[in-house]
């Protein structure tokens, strides 16, 4: 999607630091989080308090079996 969008910038480091890339990164109206880790929600906290705009919004992308792994999915 990067390819065709000059307004999306991948990022390809752990995103539980970012630290690591805020020199890369400017504050944005939108933040897709994907991360497919039981603390994804503190995840997409932390990064949108480094670069998401007042007034801005995200999107989550939420998977059961990276909350919880233990529980039997439903079929």
């Amino acid at each position: 999607m990067a390819k065709k969008r000059t307004n999306v910038i991948p990022i390809i480091e752990d995103a539980r630091h970012p630290t690591r890339y805020r020199m890369l990164v400017g504050m944005v109206d939108v933040i897709f989080s994907d991360v497919a880790q039981p603390d994804q929600a503190r995840i997409l906290a932390l990064n949108a308090s480094f670069f998401l705009k007042n007034e801005g919004h995200f999107v989550i992308s939420i998977k059961a079996n990276c909350i919880d792994s233990t529980v039997p999915a439903e079929a």
